[in-house]
């Protein structure tokens, strides 16, 4: 994502999660892919899927207060931050 291949970035986050859908960090990565290509109710989807697995989960919260942010949804963000 970082190098603006977005195709290249969801084909290799859809591979690991197809690896290990339970894991965290790559369920949260998932929801920052989507957050990095301006797709926040998918985005919000992921990262809230993947609080569900862990609510203590930090960078899930993080991003999900990103996506918030940039809904407009100040206080929801402010919870997640």
């Amino acid at each position: 994502m970082r190098l603006r291949r977005k195709t290249e970035a969801r084909a290799e986050i859809e591979r690991a999660l197809a690896l290990d859908p339970l894991s965290l960090i790559v369920n949260s990565v998932n929801g920052w892919v989507h957050l990095n290509s301006n797709e926040l109710d998918s985005a919000a989807e992921q990262l809230r899927k993947t609080l569900e697995l862990d609510a203590r989960f930090v960078p899930a919260h993080g991003y999900l207060g990103l996506v918030y942010q940039y809904q407009g949804q100040y206080a929801q963000a402010l919870a997640e931050f």
